[in-house]
């Protein structure tokens, strides 16, 4: 499964993922992003293969992951986080307020359950067809899947 910026909470229901979103219901006043370009971290994984260890994403009232608490031991290694939103300095064009909000948090995870997994993106990685640093995420996770 490939999940997109709030569609990532099917993940949740359907998987029982251990990701949550940091930005849910924090008023505006917290968290307000409504369309700018942020920087991303990337770990050196086949999810970003052919990527700087840095880029730009497109982020529109988007989400970021936590890995969330949860009573048993393996939720963290079910959970992966293979890109996050950068720790400091997020903003690189627009308008963000609230940047500790997403600051180092999950920007692209990969959640395994049972025989499959779940790819899934705090953002948009396709927006409007603009999104030419981050469409390479996307292609390699229809590329990687099993």
């Amino acid at each position: 499964m490939v999940a997109l910026d709030s569609a990532s909470e099917l993940a949740n229901s359907l998987l029982g993922a251990a990701v949550s979103d940091a930005t849910r219901g924090l008023p505006p006043d917290q968290y307000l992003c409504p369309g700018s370009i942020v920087r991303l971290d990337l770990e050196t994984d086949p999810l970003t293969y052919g990527m700087p260890r840095e880029t730009a994403g497109f982020c529109a009232f988007s989400n970021a992951f936590d890995i969330a608490a949860r009573s048993d031991s393996t939720a963290a290694s079910t959970v992966r986080m293979v890109a996050r939103y950068a720790k400091s300095n997020v903003l690189a064009s627009g308008w963000l307020d609230g940047e500790r909000a997403i600051a180092g948090k999950g920007a692209v995870a990969e959640v395994t359950s049972g025989q499959g997994r779940a790819i899934l993106f705090a953002f948009r990685p396709q927006h409007r067809a603009q999104s030419h640093a981050t469409f390479r995420l996307l292609f390699n996770a229809i590329h990687t899947s099993k």
